[in-house]
C-alpha cells in the first residue's frame, strides 16, 4: 500500500469548527446502539431529560472507553460505570489482571466537539485518583467500594499499570488542566513510572469510532526475508520483515490494525520506550531482543515472480489482523518520523498465518494462546548461580527443600519448604542499608537482574550461609503473619502502612533484634519470635513508622512512599535513632 498524500485544502482544513459537533452525532449514535436501556440512571429519575441524557452519554462515553481500549464486553465496561453522587471525579474503574493494567477513568460528553472538562472537574478527579491509591474508600460511593479489592489487588502488584484516562468529546487541554495533570502524574510516578495518561480527546474518540464501525479489511502487500512455510496441519508463512515496513503499516492503518488483539497500542510505556532504545542505539540486534509479531489474514496468496526462491518472497495478504506484537508494531510506528534511518537496519520476526483453511473458532484462539505464552523472566537465571545450588544442598541436610526453580508444582512455604522469592526478601530486608528493601518494594526483579554483580551478589554470594538465610526467612514469615493478622482492624493510611510498608518494617525489626539470634545456627530464634516482647518490639516499629511518615510525609501517597529511596533512607535513620532512645528487646 503506497504512502497517502493529503492534499494541502485538508491539511489546512479547520476540523474541529467544521466537522467536531457532527461527529458528537456520531458518537452518541453509537453509544446508543452500544448502551442505549443498559447502564443505570435511575439516580436521574428526577431530573430533566437532557440532564438525563448528558449523564447518559458521559457514563456511556466512559464505558467505551474501557471497551475499545481494556477489550472487554459491553457488559462488562458497564459494571466499571461509577459515576454518581460521590464518586470522587472518578465515572469508571477496570482492573485487567490478566494484564495487571488498572483504568480509572473520568468521562464528559461536550455536545459542541469542543471544550475541555472544566478545571474543577479536572482536580476533583486529582483529588480521587490519590484517595483512591490511598485506599481511602470511606471518600467514594457503593459503585466503586464494588471495586475496592480489585484495586487493592492492583496496587499491591509490583508490576500494575496505572492507566489514567479522560475521554471527553473536546480537542485538548488548557494551560490549567495540563498543569493539573502533569501534578497528578508527577506524584503518581514519584518512585517508579507505573502511571500512563491518556488523553481520549474527540479525535481519538472518532478514530476508534470508525475502527468500530468499519467493515473494509486490511489488504497488504508483505515481503519476508529468509522465510519458511508449515504446510500441516495448517498452512503458516514465517520469516523477517523490514521494521520499516511495519512502521508504515501502523502509520497508514493505526490501531485497526490490533482489532483483534486482546491490547491494543498502550502507547509509551516502559517496554515500549526500552524497544524505543533498541531501535535507536542498537537497531542490528533488534530481532534478536525482541519476540517478533504474528499476522493473522483472511487469505494469503503468494505474489508471483516475488516468492521464487526462501531468501526473499512476497505475499498479499487479506484482511489483515495484528494479534500479537501490538506493542511491537506500535512503537515502530511511533518511531518513524524520529528514527526512519535506523529503521531500515531493524527487522523483525513474523509469522503469517492465512485462517481460510482454519477452523471456525481458530482465530480467537490463535490470539489468547499468542498472549498467554510462558515467557523467560530475570529470576529464572538464578538457577544457574551455583551458590543457589549450595545453599539447596545445605538446607536439605536439615529436612529442608529450597525451591530457586520455577515449576508448575505449587509450593506451600512452611517448615520444610523455602522459596526464592522469600529467600531474596528477607536477605534483602536483613540489611543495614534500607536500600536493597526498597528494591524489592518497587521491583523484586531488579535484585535478580544480573547474577554476577551487585545487588544479587550482595544477597546471594559464596559467604551466605544455608542457616542464615532460613533464619533470615523466619523472622521474614512470623513479621508478615503479624502485619496481615493486625492490619484487619485498621483503616486508611494507618492500614496502608501494615500492607506498602512490611519490607521497610521488616529492614527495621533486622536492625534491632540480636544479631547472634539469626547468625547463630544454635540460638533460640523460634522462642523469641512466639515472645510476647518480640510483638511488643514489632507493634512499636509499626506505630513509629505510621507516627513518623504522617509527621513528615503527609502528603506523600503511602502505596509510593515505601518505595521511595530517599524518604525510606530518611525515615529509617529517623527511626532507628528513636529505637535507639526507647525500644526494648530481650
Amino acid at each position: 500500500m503506497s504512502d497517502i498524500n493529503i492534499p494541502n485544502k485538508i491539511k489546512n482544513f479547520n476540523w474541529f469548527t467544521k466537522m467536531a459537533k457532527p461527529q458528537v452525532t456520531q458518537t452518541k449514535v453509537l453509544l446508543d446502539k452500544l448502551y442505549n436501556g443498559k447502564i443505570d440512571m435511575s439516580d436521574y429519575s428526577k431530573k430533566s431529560e437532557e440532564e438525563r441524557k448528558n449523564a447518559f452519554y458521559s457514563r456511556a462515553l466512559a464505558a467505551f472507553y474501557l471497551y475499545i481500549k481494556a477489550h472487554i464486553t459491553v457488559e462488562q465496561s458497564i459494571k466499571s460505570i461509577t459515576d454518581g453522587f460521590d464518586d470522587n471525579g472518578i465515572d469508571a474503574i477496570y482492573y485487567d489482571e490478566s494484564q495487571s493494567t488498572l483504568y480509572l477513568v473520568q468521562s464528559k460528553l461536550l455536545n459542541e466537539g469542543k471544550g475541555e472538562p472544566e478545571t474543577g472537574e479536572m482536580m476533583k478527579f486529582q483529588r480521587g485518583v490519590m484517595d483512591l491509591i490511598d485506599e481511602k474508600f470511606d471518600h467514594f460511593n457503593e459503585k466503586t467500594l464494588k471495586h475496592e479489592e480489585s484495586i487493592k489487588d492492583a496496587t499491591q502488584d509490583r508490576n500494575t499499570k496505572l492507566i489514567i484516562a479522560i475521554a471527553y468529546t473536546g480537542k485538548g487541554f488548557s494551560v490549567h488542566n495540563t498543569r493539573i495533570r502533569d501534578e497528578l502524574m508527577a506524584s503518581l510516578n514519584d518512585t517508579t513510572d507505573w502511571a500512563f495518561f491518556d488523553d481520549f480527546n474527540m479525535r481519538a474518540i472518532y478514530s476508534c469510532l470508525l475502527a468500530a464501525t468499519s467493515s473494509n479489511p486490511i489488504d497488504y502487500d508483505i515481503n519476508l526475508i529468509n522465510w519458511g512455510f508449515i504446510e500441516e496441519p495448517f498452512k503458516t508463512y514465517y520469516g523477517q520483515v523490514s521494521a520499516y515496513e511495519l512502521a508504515k503499516m501502523y502509520r497508514n492503518e493505526g490501531k485497526k490494525l490490533f482489532n483483534e488483539n486482546i491490547r491494543s497500542f498502550i502507547g509509551l510505556s516502559t517496554i515500549n520506550t526500552d524497544i524505543l532504545k533498541t531501535i535507536q542505539h542498537e537497531p542490528e540486534n533488534f530481532i534478536y531482543f525482541n519476540n517478533g509479531v504474528t499476522m493473522i489474514c483472511s487469505e494469503i496468496v503468494p505474489i508471483p515472480g516475488k516468492s521464487i526462491n526462501k531468501i526473499t518472497g512476497g505475499f498479499h495478504c487479506k484482511g489483515v489482523q495484528i494479534v500479537n506484537g501490538a506493542q511491537t508494531v506500535g512503537s515502530l510506528g511511533t518511531a518513524l518520523n524520529d528514527y526512519a534511518e535506523q529503521l531500515n537496519k531493524c527487522t523483525v520476526f513474523l509469522r503469517l498465518i492465512p485462517l481460510q483453511d482454519t477452523p471456525e473458532d481458530f482465530g480467537n484462539r490463535l490470539t489468547k494462546a499468542s498472549n498467554n505464552q510462558n515467557k523467560i523472566e530475570k529470576k529464572d537465571f538464578v538457577s544457574l548461580d551455583p551458590v543457589q545450588n549450595t545453599l539447596r544442598t545445605e538446607l536439605a541436610l536439615v529436612g529442608i527443600t529450597y525451591h530457586f526453580k520455577r515449576t508448575d508444582e505449587i509450593i506451600t512455604p512452611d517448615a520444610n519448604n523455602c522459596t526464592l522469592e522469600e529467600a531474596t526478601v528477607s536477605l534483602a530486608c536483613n540489611n543495614a542499608s534500607v536500600y536493597n528493601a526498597v528494591t524489592a518494594k518497587r521491583e523484586i526483579g531488579k535484585l535478580w537482574e544480573d547474577i554476577n554483580s551487585e545487588p544479587y551478589t550482595l544477597l546471594f554470594n559464596e559467604s551466605l550461609k544455608g542457616s542464615v538465610m532460613w533464619n533470615s526467612i523466619k523472622v521474614y514469615r512470623e513479621v508478615s503473619k503479624y502485619l496481615n493478622a493486625t492490619k484487619i482492624s485498621k483503616i486508611q493510611r494507618e492500614k496502608s502502612t501494615y500492607t506498602y510498608g512490611n519490607y521497610f518494617i521488616l529492614n527495621i525489626m533486622f536492625n534491632i533484634i540480636p544479631k547472634d539470634k539469626i547468625m547463630n545456627p544454635n540460638s533460640d530464634l523460634d522462642i523469641y519470635l512466639n515472645s510476647e516482647s518480640f510483638k511488643t518490639l514489632l507493634q512499636k516499629v509499626i506505630d513509629n513508622a505510621y507516627n513518623l511518615s504522617t509527621l513528615y510525609y503527609q502528603t506523600s501517597l503511602i502505596h509510593q512512599l515505601y518505595r521511595n529511596f530517599t524518604k525510606c533512607i530518611d525515615l529509617q535513620s529517623k527511626l532507628l535513632v528513636l529505637a535507639a532512645k526507647n525500644f526494648q528487646h530481650d
